[in-house]
């Protein structure tokens, strides 16, 4: 078991929880797991950022690879709860616009199509 990041699925939803921060290995597997899922007809994936304090360069990596695979596989992608870090990091880079925010105490948007 992958004590960085861990997987759930409710219906036709995808849950991804990162702990700590990944590796290229991590990423390549979350990618792998994600492309597997969107195959067999997962339309909406959340990826759980509440838990990580931090995101590095493979962090945001990993965002935008998933926004892209998201994005061909018509799903949609939530990041849900991420710390003041996150985001702050994400104003940054000027990634913030591109991805659907959920903050900590908001309800999930309706995930199905």
């Amino acid at each position: 078991m992958n004590m960085n990041y861990r997987f759930t699925y409710r219906e036709e939803v995808q849950v991804l929880y990162i702990y700590r921060l990944l590796t290229d290995m991590d990423n390549r597997a979350i990618l792998d797991e994600v492309n597997r899922a969107a195959q067999d007809g997962c339309n909406t994936i959340l990826v759980e950022l509440s838990y990580l304090e931090f995101m590095d360069s493979n962090g945001l990596n990993l965002l935008i690879a998933l926004w892209r695979q998201a994005g061909q596989y018509n799903q949609k992608l939530y990041l849900t709860e991420p710390k003041a870090s996150v985001i702050r990091l994400l104003e940054m880079t000027r990634l913030k616009a591109i991805f659907e925010i959920i903050p900590t105490g908001q309800s999930l948007p309706m995930v199905s199509n």
